[in-house]
């Protein structure tokens, strides 16, 4: 595997280009902090002239991205195991190969989605709630929320001061929050996390449980799409694993591309 230099920046962004949806968070970080950040790698397999596989770390995650599907996965593990990380992520034909290196790590199966027109979404907020853009010193109250939903809560329990360094870095590298506040507290939140040129990842979005079923993330994941879709982008993607989170973002506008994997290092409580 070799680590890849700002020299390569053309070669990488041409390769993962043919499908930007899994590789918007390749395209972003790339684009965003560049190869000399003390926080991104990227590597490639390389096989003569051809690359087999490209895998990105960004802080303690890390992302693998081939276009053939073929790679010698001894080395991508090798490589991965030299440090603890906390996610590997992919294109699921890619990723779920892999599992098998990590048979501690819990494999969550995801469909990703994408959205290239602006949402379908009307409907008023409840008159308690106020919404309004976070920035970089919302990160403790955002990873508290992060605590509080069931789905979020072992990713970030445990690890809560790199989950705030994390949530900070990302509003400081270009991505953004909006968040629905009542009676002063945060309620719900969206995020983008990679945006570049071309589009934007929409993740990290919760509801604290007692503010669930007022529609709040619909509403933010709405205003969120609009506010990057009327700002030049071509698309957003996100991630969603359940039927009735597929209901909410089909009718957003939101289209099913294929399947995502992430091989989690959950914290049990």
């Amino acid at each position: 595997m070799r680590k890849l230099t700002e020299q390569d920046r053309s070669r990488v962004m041409e390769y993962v280009s043919q499908e930007p949806e899994y590789n918007l968070f390749i395209l972003g970080d790339v684009e965003n902090f560049g190869f000399d950040h003390p926080d991104l790698e990227v590597f490639a397999q390389e096989e003569g002239d051809r690359w087999r596989c490209l895998l990105l770390r960004y802080l303690d995650n890390y992302v693998l991205y081939s276009r053939e599907g073929a790679f010698y996965r001894e080395e991508v593990a090798a490589l991965m195991n030299q440090a603890p990380f906390n996610v590997l992520s992919g294109k699921s034909q890619v990723v779920d190969p892999m599992a098998s290196f990590f048979p501690r790590r819990a494999v969550r199966h995801t469909y990703l989605a994408r959205l290239d027109r602006y949402p379908r979404w009307d409907e008023p907020l409840p008159p308690h709630v106020s919404v309004s853009q976070l920035g970089p010193e919302h990160a403790p109250d955002i990873v508290h929320l992060y605590l509080e939903v069931e789905q979020f809560a072992p990713l970030y329990r445990g690890r809560e001061e790199q989950a705030i360094r994390e949530v900070r870095m990302n509003l400081l590298g270009g991505g953004r929050t909006f968040g629905a506040f009542s009676g002063g507290r945060l309620a719900a939140v969206a995020s983008t996390t990679s945006e570049c040129t071309r589009g934007a990842m929409v993740g990290g979005v919760a509801t604290a449980p007692e503010f669930r079923r007022q529609g709040l993330a619909s509403a933010l994941v709405s205003r969120l799409c609009t506010y990057c879709l009327s700002g030049g982008m071509e698309f957003l993607c996100l991630f969603y694993d359940n039927p009735a989170a597929g209901r909410i973002y089909r009718r957003l506008g939101f289209e099913e591309m294929g399947l995502y994997t992430m091989l989690e290092n959950r914290q049990q409580p």
